[in-house]
């Protein structure tokens, strides 16, 4: 009897080490990544590594690229939250379909080879100035550097062939300007100024000099935190909000969105703390934390075709109260509505298989959910701190669920399974379940000695 009781003991034992061990040690909300894939709106697959300890110095590298459906590639200028700085040696090496190349305004430095054997590459568009670190082999012999008037180190670079880019401003009826560069047949918007009441209408094509009518981009970062900006007008033709385009515009306060634009990209939106509700009724990718700590948005709704939502796309979103995200999203992505604290109704759409880790994390207004069958996991904490959440609806069985999925919800929380909404589930919080086993443990001890 006794060896009996000590194997129990042990077996306990070894279940709390194996718990412990298997629980998260990172903090909530940490951005840092070693090694990471970026998959962009048109298919590209960017691999990327991450340095710096906090949001100051986070920046990231592009080592590896998969092409995706375009002829030309602007290159992203922040993956996840991380602006590049830097393209790797041959990181797109053998890219042999792309006419032209982007390159961001921040990048700091270019290796070997980074874009060698490319054979249908004839021209690259710098938006900043010479990096600092300049592999002469970057590119193969024969490809055209342009680059915009004024910025450093283009005057006294003498590496290959330089053409200075065409660029110029224009001014709307109403009295706001945009500047744009011609980057292949497109002129892309890079900045401007509003009018006197702090409105600017964002053109969908622009009469250049040289070039003729050509149809606008929204660049990124053209008009990160510009304090100035209190309504944007995006004329119907523009398809997309390019990365932090409006990053930190904390006087923004309306965005009127046409139906042509399809694609938010990363951060486009984040921490414009005045922005109040707008239509999103054609998008179709919402990118990583776009509308992070928006916090006038009352309500979200996306259409149909919504098919991708971004890791904390609505994080920190502190007046959002209602939810509609569509049918056509498979996961509800990590974070996305972490600190959505007056959050108190959100539909989730039948095509969602998996809901991610924090995904509603201090939702602190949500009082019940339905889980959708076709729900196959449901990640770490997910409904963590949802003090407000009394009960949750499984449309079918209970998926695969993480450590707390439920913790710290309302103490007469209770689930509700398929085909009997009275049937009571009490869950157990991965805290108190610890506990008990400890206490379990302790108590198999001290018999053991008697």
């Amino acid at each position: 009897m006794t060896d009996m009781v000590r194997n129990k003991s042990l077996a306990l034992c070894a279940v709390l080490l194996a718990m412990v061990i298997a629980l998260p040690f990172n903090l909530p909300g940490s951005d840092a990544k070693a090694c990471s894939e970026y998959v962009s709106p048109d298919g590209a697959v960017y691999e990327y590594e991450t340095y710096g300890s906090n949001a100051e110095t986070y920046h990231s590298v592009i080592c590896g690229f998969s092409r995706g459906a375009s002829d030309g590639l602007m290159i992203l200028s922040a993956l996840e939250g991380y602006k590049v700085t830097g393209i790797a040696p041959r990181s797109f090496s053998g890219c042999d379909d792309i006419l032209y190349v982007v390159i961001p305004e921040r990048t700091e430095s270019i290796g070997g080879g980074a874009f060698s054997c490319c054979e249908s590459l004839t021209d690259v568009y710098f938006l900043g100035g010479v990096p600092s670190e300049f592999a002469e082999d970057a590119f193969d012999d024969g490809v055209i550097i342009h680059y915009i008037e004024g910025m450093p180190g283009w005057d006294s670079y003498s590496g290959r062939s330089t053409v200075c880019m065409s660029s110029g401003a224009v001014e709307s009826p109403d009295g706001s300007s945009v500047r744009y560069s011609v980057i292949g047949d497109r002129a892309v918007i890079t900045g401007g100024n509003p009018n006197e009441g702090g409105e600017v209408i964002l053109p969908s094509s622009i009469e250049t000099p040289a070039s003729g009518d050509l149809a606008t981009a929204l660049g990124a970062w053209a008009f990160c935190g510009r304090e100035d900006i209190a309504d944007v007008v995006i004329s119907p033709g523009m398809e997309t909000i390019s990365e932090r385009a409006f990053y930190k515009c904390a006087s923004l306060r309306s965005v009127i969105i046409p139906d042509t634009v399809t694609v938010v990209m990363d951060e486009a939106f984040r921490e414009c703390g005045s922005l109040g509700d707008m239509r999103l009724s054609k998008v179709r990718f919402v990118g990583f934390e776009a509308f992070r700590m928006c916090h006038a948005l009352t309500e979200i709704r996306l259409s149909d075709g919504a098919v991708f939502i971004g890791e904390g796309a609505f994080r920190y979103c502190t007046s959002v109260e209602r939810v509609i995200l569509g049918g056509s999203i498979s996961e509800i992505s990590p974070w996305l509505f972490d600190g959505c604290g007056s959050l108190d109704s959100i539909e989730i759409p039948g095509s969602v298989t998996v809901i991610g880790e924090y995904a509603f994390h201090r939702c602190e207004s949500l009082t019940s959910v339905t889980v959708p069958g076709g729900v196959t996991k449901i990640g770490d904490r997910a409904f963590y701190g949802c003090s407000a959440l009394s009960d949750a609806y499984f449309e079918e069985r209970i998926p695969e669920m993480g450590s707390d999925v439920f913790g710290k919800v309302s103490t007469d929380f209770c689930i509700h399974t398929a085909g009997d909404r009275e049937t009571i589930v009490p869950l157990i919080s991965g805290a108190v379940f610890l506990a008990v086993l400890v206490l379990i443990s302790l108590k198999l001890r001290s018999r053991e000695k008697r």
